[in-house]
């Protein structure tokens, strides 16, 4: 009789993952739970906290979109083109729902607003109040410095309220609720291709850096109660709510600020909070 082979559940989880990313790299999100122990999917730890705020991290190779301006016609093949990547996107994030019509109604809904609710206001703001603002504001430039600095100002705007405060704050939220699922995850990785090819980056930052005002980032209200009695402690960055994002103009260098990002920073008291 041959020696039974013990069952090696870390290799099982590895081969579970591996197929989970093959699936989510396809826009497929596997809901089938394997095993009799309680699914511990949306249950949070330090590990997915710390996994979970790193996959916003754009790092890119792009430089902002808006620096091949160098004439009026570019201004606006520029924001035709903006215009018809927020289509793709959404075309992206639409197919995968209808690929994935089993998930849970409640996350379901959520991609909905995203795809249909808020992706839909940012694509008619791009084809009509960002596309006045610049044939207006146009016309007052004298230079390609001229053209890039409106387009800089102007997009930045425009990608601040429409995009990222629609899209992905409540990816933050719904990541921090949820850090390991694959429907969010995935559809961060889209958001965060787009953001990159746009020449869009998030300003480098690290737990346990020491809070510089410098840096695009604001102390969050939580700072507040963020006491420590460790004056090594102090100002030291406790956690990270939403990283800061800007355009990459010239790798090195100090970049344009489209949105700040969110800390939380401790607080020294001595002897402690009263």
């Amino acid at each position: 009789m041959k020696d039974l082979v013990s069952y090696d559940s870390t290799a099982a989880e590895s081969l579970l993952t591996q197929i989970k990313n093959f699936f989510m790299s396809k826009g497929i999100v596997m809901t089938k739970k394997f095993g009799g122990a309680k699914s511990q999917q949306n249950q949070s730890s330090p590990a997915d906290y710390a996994l979970w705020i790193k996959s916003f991290i754009i790092q890119t190779n792009e430089s902002a979109f808006y620096l091949s301006i160098n004439s009026p016609d570019d201004v606006a093949a520029t924001r035709a083109d903006l215009e018809k990547r927020l289509t793709d996107l959404q075309g992206k994030l639409k197919t995968f729902l209808q690929n994935n019509s089993d998930l849970d109604k409640n996350l379901l809904g959520k991609i909905q607003t995203l795809a249909n609710g808020n992706l839909s206001k940012a694509i008619k703001a791009a084809q009509f109040g960002l596309r006045k603002d610049l044939e207006s504001r146009v016309k007052e430039c004298n230079s390609v410095d001229d053209l890039q600095d409106i387009a800089s100002r102007l997009y930045g705007e425009f990608l601040k309220k429409e995009f990222l405060e629609r899209i992905i704050v409540p990816l933050y939220e719904g990541l921090r609720q949820n850090p390991k699922e694959f429907a969010y995850l995935w559809t961060l990785q889209e958001v965060n291709n787009f953001l990159a090819d746009l020449g869009v980056m998030t300003v480098d930052i690290s737990v346990g850096d020491f809070y510089d005002e410098k840096k695009p980032y604001e102390p969050s209200e939580e700072s507040r109660s963020a006491i420590t009695t460790d004056a090594a402690d102090k100002d030291k960055i406790r956690e990270i709510l939403r990283y800061a994002y800007a355009f990459q103009e010239d790798k090195g260098a100090e970049n344009s600020v489209i949105m700040p990002g969110k800390v939380i920073v401790a607080v020294y008291q001595k002897g402690g909070a009263k």
